[in-house]
């Protein structure tokens, strides 16, 4: 085996997590609080490798950890509108796992 060769691979291995804050998803109208999109936890993981001087790849895997997407209408909608609904969540869905595999050649 060419150990030379082996020595020469350049790889990177990233575990990235972050938090993503609530935030303004629709301003309220018409007397209604805003539709909120709530925290959620997420986490990354990337492996790339140079494998010669011009040509290198890269394998990630998105949102591992796959939690709810919550939107929520807030709860200072003015008095003279009346929510009867037990839960102010508008919506939630997770948005899955995204698996990707690159190859790159530079000049």
């Amino acid at each position: 085996m060419n150990l030379i060769w082996v020595k020469k691979l350049k790889n990177t291995v990233s575990l990235v997590y972050g938090v993503k804050g609530k935030n303004i998803f629709a301003v309220g109208t018409a007397g209604l609080d805003h539709i909120y999109e709530m925290p959620f936890h997420k986490l990354d993981f990337v492996y790339s490798s140079k494998l010669t001087k011009n040509i290198s790849t890269k394998f990630s895997v998105d949102n591992i950890i796959n939690p709810f997407q919550r939107f929520e209408l807030g709860n200072n909608s003015s008095s003279s509108v009346n929510i009867i609904e037990s839960s102010l969540i508008l919506r939630e869905y997770k948005r899955g796992v995204g698996i990707s595999l690159n190859l790159s050649y530079n000049f």
